[in-house]
């Protein structure tokens, strides 16, 4: 595996990459970083090019210098990505707050964009879904640093149990470095998924598209809805812990064979 840094009109965009054949481009959740794939990568790159990249303001990629005032901005970081890697299309693939920006890149560049994988994707069909999410499980919990390290206990260690096991150490440190790279503008990712309309995207999508939902993730219900409002899409289930269970929203690390396996069907062929 390989790393890099790709200019763009937004900054630099840290990227990791393994294997050779056609690109796949993976786009994690907030706050973590491409370390989300390094458990799946391996098995893609046997038979593809995978790219994980850290968007802007996660892991080693520069931030933005105020709250991007939609998806969109993170969506040009990936296409500046394309560019400076000399890729005329690329599939994409993204796990929530990615997904959210691999569905504006391919609405928005749909001649860019070869497959489509979205993986536990924040599809707000309703008034209660937009109260909801934009009301309650949106509103960040804002820390800063101090001197003690405090913030760290009060917030920090108990955000990384959402993505890491108790029973995964190494994961667990590579998360915490994901969350401490983030800091605490973290959110400002959320502000924008959660201010996406990507109902209205769907229709502009003309790559195939695969819907990925987890068993047990809280936004299970939202996927599966997205996939039975768009004809032609694809869906499938993937293993999933319960939401009480610490660590339940890094699927990717916990059941990477699973998921690749799915990613792979769906690449090779165009269907799970």
């Amino acid at each position: 595996m390989k790393r890099g840094y790709a200019d763009t009109e937004v900054g630099q965009v840290h990227y990791r990459e393994q294997g050779a054949g056609d690109p796949v481009v993976l786009l994690h959740h907030t706050a973590s970083s491409s370390i989300t794939f390094h458990r799946v990568m391996p098995i893609l790159a046997e038979r593809f090019r995978a790219i994980a990249v850290d968007t802007p303001g996660f892991g080693a990629s520069d931030g933005p210098p105020e709250i991007p005032g939609d998806m969109r901005y993170y969506a040009r970081a990936i296409l500046g990505l394309l560019d400076s890697l000399g890729l005329d299309r690329a599939s994409v693939v993204g796990v929530r707050t990615g997904a959210s920006i691999g569905l504006e890149l391919a609405a928005s560049h749909p001649e860019r964009i070869e497959k489509l994988a979205l993986c536990s994707t924040l599809f707000l069909q309703t008034d209660e879904d937009r109260r909801y999410w934009g009301e309650e499980f949106a509103v960040p919990k804002v820390w800063e640093p101090d001197g003690k390290g405090q913030f760290l206990q009060d917030h920090v260690l108990d955000w990384v149990s959402y993505f890491a096991r108790q029973d995964d150490p190494e994961q667990y440190l590579l998360e915490l470095i994901a969350a401490l790279q983030a800091g605490p503008n973290y959110w400002w990712a959320y502000r924008s998924v959660v201010a996406h309309d990507a109902y209205a995207l769907l229709p502009k999508v003309q790559a195939p598209l695969l819907f990925v939902a987890p068993l047990n993730d809280n936004q299970y219900e939202l996927t599966r809805r997205a996939h039975e409002a768009t004809p032609g899409s694809q869906y499938v289930e993937i293993p999933g812990p319960t939401e009480d269970e610490p660590g339940w929203v890094g699927f990717p690390t916990q059941y990477p064979g699973e998921f690749a396996t799915v990613l792979l069907e769906f690449l090779d062929d165009g269907g799970p």
